[in-house]
């Protein structure tokens, strides 16, 4: 199974082979618009991160083995402490502004 992007739309490739899709997608369909990653199930927001905008989330472990954390990918969490690789590459967004970072 692999993920992949036709004509804008991301699709499990083992759920439709040789498809192409064109406007108006399917509503629950992942897509692209304006280089941003939507979903027609979700409302009208950006995807920002990976755990972005998760109140809840108050607590995250990060293997040694993380080497790039995306912008935003955190942001908006309850993270208040983490800790990252030194040699990891991440953005001052990916974490919320008050989260003390460090390091292995």
């Amino acid at each position: 199974m692999a993920w992949i992007i036709q004509n804008g739309v991301l699709t499990n490739s083992d759920f439709v082979e040789n498809a192409t899709f064109s406007a108006p997608f399917p509503f629950a369909s992942w897509r692209t618009s304006n280089e941003s990653l939507r979903a027609g199930l979700m409302p009208d927001l950006e995807l920002i991160g990976a755990f972005a905008n998760d109140t809840s989330l108050s607590k995250v472990i990060i293997p040694k083995s993380v080497k790039f954390i995306g912008e935003n990918a955190f942001r908006n969490t309850a993270l208040s402490s983490v800790k990252i690789s030194s040699d990891c590459v991440y953005s001052q967004e990916s974490f919320p502004e008050s989260c003390n970072i460090q390091f292995y």
